[in-house]
């Protein structure tokens, strides 16, 4: 199926009271998933491990930001007990992606 076909299939199913914003929200997070079937297929992935140290390193950078100062308090320590979770080898393969599925 295209693109112009799947996108058309999707705005079919939308009930009538739909926005634009909301189609065009739905068009966009449905055009990053086929893109990210087409790298799959290409071999274009990286591994568990690879994706969990990626994750720990954004939530690092967030924790020290200026930026992470405004967040509230209880989010941050819950933040930092899932990053240490992860980093102390607590949460390891299925475990890893339910950690990171909560956040």
């Amino acid at each position: 199926m295209s693109d112009k076909q799947t996108a058309s299939e999707a705005i079919r199913r939308f009930p009538d009271e739909v926005s634009f914003r909301e189609m065009s929200e739905e068009i966009q997070f449905l055009s990053a998933v086929l893109e990210g079937e087409r790298q799959a297929d290409q071999g274009k992935v990286i591994s568990m491990e690879q994706t969990v140290a990626l994750h720990a390193s954004l939530i690092a950078a967030i924790q020290q930001s200026e930026e992470s100062e405004g967040l509230e308090p209880g989010f941050r320590r819950e933040i930092q007990m899932r990053v240490g979770s992860i980093e102390s080898d607590r949460a390891q393969g299925v475990d890893a992606i339910g950690a990171l599925k909560k956040m």
